[in-house]
């Protein structure tokens, strides 16, 4: 199969243009932000998890009546 000297130059074209898409693509600062923004993400997701683990385990205790002095505690706080 031989290559036309069109066939060259579109490659060569798409080559150029990929080269130039992942150097911009690992850019430091497209990489920092996606990181930034990784970072975010993964703090909101772990506190929203651990807020519902929290209201599941007090809602479960509730249930079971069992005490552990938290609410003492926040009403000493509350009364000063």
């Amino acid at each position: 199969m031989e290559e036309t000297p069109d066939a060259k130059n579109e490659l060569n074209k798409n080559i150029i243009e990929l080269s130039a898409t992942v150097k911009k693509i690992n850019s430091f600062r497209l990489v920092f932000f996606r990181g930034v923004i990784n970072g975010v993400g993964t703090f909101i997701g772990a506190t929203v998890v651990a807020a519902i683990a929290i209201t599941l385990v007090v809602q479960i205790l509730r249930f079971f009546t069992i005490d552990l002095g938290i609410n003492n505690y926040l009403n000493s706080l509350l009364s000063k």
